[in-house]
């Protein structure tokens, strides 16, 4: 990959203009939640139907599908809802149409959905597809039969992103996204080069579940009301068990070990908040100086863990950034 090359530094930025104005306008509670009705079927949106479990349920295939709007469809609006079988797990995508270019894949993190995810996947698609992913469990999916590793869902992504057809792409991980996409990276360097990771966990000084839930509140102290309550809905839609199960994964993960097999010809961007107590400075300072490809540190003011809702126009500047040819 050529082009410029981002230097390992960290950097303060304030939020890009208009980003807080008219913030509420743009991204009401009901745009935050999820795409409306008349751009997804609330059968395909909410969960995979009957067909999973039926014979035409094979690895790779759509078993579940809503398609609203047609290839001529207005970036920023959901053209498709599919479920889509690999092995024994359902994973739900959900795609934006979007110009020419580096395709944008999200991945949200451990307990929640991509519906948190909307009001940055619809700023992305200005500048490229975007293809949002549902993993095992979260909004309405089966809980897979065994807890995931995080090597085994960062192929899934995989598995899920090359049946879409998506060609060369750009991967957002949020919180333990972030983990996923950092082993997908690491697993296949040939084909992931490019990220923005976003709030990476987990701080290898404090890998205990008591203190990463101490950190996570001290956060929400941070965090704006809706977004809170945006984050208890989406707990709360997901399978009580997955989500006893997978934290301890996501703790034990050393992300701090994957991220130095990154392709040094790649481009990472780290955003946090500020006021990001699971993700400190130092942190992400010292992902930043082990990562095998040249990243660059963002930090946002004001901002706590979920930087990425309240402020995504700072995200969508980081994914441009490793975008660019």
């Amino acid at each position: 990959m050529t082009g410029p090359v981002l230097s390992p530094r960290t950097v303060r930025v304030e939020p890009p203009a208009g980003a807080v104005e008219g913030r509420e306008s743009t991204e009401g509670p009901a745009a935050a939640e999820g795409p409306s009705r008349a751009t997804e079927g609330p059968a395909a949106a909410e969960g995979p139907s009957r067909a999973p479990e039926g014979p035409a349920a094979v690895d790779g295939a759509t078993t579940a599908t809503d398609r609203r709007a047609g290839p001529g469809s207005a970036p920023g609006r959901v053209q498709e809802v599919a479920v889509r079988r690999v092995g024994e797990v359902f994973v739900r995508q959900l795609r934006m149409p979007g110009p020419p270019g580096p395709a944008f894949v999200l991945v949200h993190g451990a307990g929640l959905s991509s519906r948190y995810l909307l009001p940055l996947a619809r700023r992305l698609a200005a500048h490229g597809e975007v293809l949002l992913l549902d993993l095992p469990a979260s909004r309405g999916l089966p809980a897979p039969p065994a807890v995931l590793s995080v090597p085994e869902q960062a192929e899934l992504v995989h598995q899920v992103v090359a049946a879409s057809g998506v060609g060369e792409a750009v991967l957002v991980g949020h919180s333990m996204g972030a983990q996923v996409v950092v082993e997908l990276m690491a697993r296949r360097p040939e084909t992931y080069d490019r990220a923005v990771l976003v709030g990476p966990p987990v701080n290898a000084r404090e890998r205990t579940l008591g203190r990463q839930v101490l950190r996570y509140v001290q956060s929400a102290v941070h965090e704006p009301g809706r977004v809170v309550r945006l984050v208890a809905r989406a707990y709360l839609a997901t399978t009580t068990r997955w989500l006893l199960d997978v934290v301890p994964v996501m703790l034990a993960y050393p992300i701090e070990d994957a991220i130095t097999r990154l392709s040094p010809h790649g481009r990472v961007v780290i955003v946090r908040g500020e006021h990001d107590a699971l993700v400190p400075a130092h942190w992400s300072a010292t992902l930043a100086r082990r990562c095998g490809a040249p990243t660059e540190v963002v930090t946002v003011p004001g901002a706590a863990h979920t930087v990425l809702v309240d402020d995504p126009d700072v995200v969508v500047a980081a994914a441009r950034a490793v975008a660019a040819p």
